[in-house]
């Protein structure tokens, strides 16, 4: 599964991945822990989805807004 992290302009700031028992969907669980640069403040966007084996777009995308203060 991937791991992106958007700036509130929907610029990506960070982009990671990890395994996960089932991504995406309910009941899967995954644990990953992501750094974010110094300079990021404000309104972000956590995302975590599923790409494509076959052309590597997003499937299943979960977008969580959160606040760094």
């Amino acid at each position: 599964m991937v791991i992106r992290i958007l700036d509130d302009k929907q610029k990506e700031i960070l982009k990671t991945s990890t395994t996960a028992t089932n991504c995406c969907d309910p009941g899967g669980t995954f644990d990953a822990t992501v750094q974010l640069p110094a300079t990021v403040t404000g309104n972000i966007f956590l995302e975590v989805l599923e790409a494509s084996a076959k052309d590597g777009s997003d499937l299943k995308l979960i977008r969580i807004p959160l606040t760094v203060r």
